[in-house]
């Protein structure tokens, strides 16, 4: 299984648990960490990064699970900080077309949006949320299911609630990362029952 990331911070749970080493880098600053039978990348914020490397990482390898885990803004003022939800459909911020992932059982649901510029002001904010109908937004969910999609590669999403998608304190932002992750990795490689805690080893 492949699992991406945009931040390290958002991969520090999953390298711990994994008991990951760094292998190399791609495409720039990007980096690919191997955790038994699984890798883990470090691809860097917003489309172009996040299609740069997983383009490089697929001209020589072939999962046969890609996973996108990391955090996200909220958009639907209903929802809260530090949730992990399963991502169902995907859009950009200037459709409510989608893309059906399948979800991961045993967890929540929501619709992801994929901004290619940051969402920091409650107006946009708003505007997306009226138009998308998603809870959340991200800024490359949505270009990397494309690319697993060609390939034909089963590709799934997981989101823990960051941020309000505004001005928010980066300490804070901090915070609410590492927190959220370290529930977002017993999620993915515990209590989803897609890896046995035997596998990791």
């Amino acid at each position: 299984m492949l699992i991406i990331t945009a931040l390290a911070i958002e991969a520090e749970s999953l390298i711990a648990a994994l008991q990951a080493e760094e292998e190399c880098r791609l495409e720039g600053k990007s980096r690919l960490y191997r955790g038994g039978a699984h890798d883990i990348l470090v691809c860097g914020p917003g489309k172009e990064r996040a299609e740069g490397c997983l383009c490089a990482y697929l001209k020589t390898r072939r999962p046969e699970l890609i996973v996108n885990a990391g955090g996200a803004g909220i958009l639907d003022p209903a929802l809260q900080t530090g949730q992990v939800y399963t991502i169902s459909e995907v859009c950009s911020e200037n459709t409510d077309k989608c893309l059906l992932l399948p979800p991961l059982s045993g967890l929540p649901v929501l619709r992801c949006v994929s901004a290619e510029k940051a969402v920091s002001d409650v107006q946009r904010r708003e505007r997306i949320f009226r138009k998308t109908a998603a809870g959340i937004v991200d800024m490359e969910c949505l270009f990397l299911a494309r690319i697993a999609a060609k390939q034909t590669i089963p590709f799934s999403a997981l989101k823990v609630t960051s941020d309000f998608a505004d001005a928010t304190l980066e300490a804070d932002f901090r915070k609410h990362i590492r927190e959220g992750m370290k529930l977002l990795t017993d999620c993915l490689l515990q209590g989803s029952g897609m890896i046995k805690p035997s596998q990791i080893i």
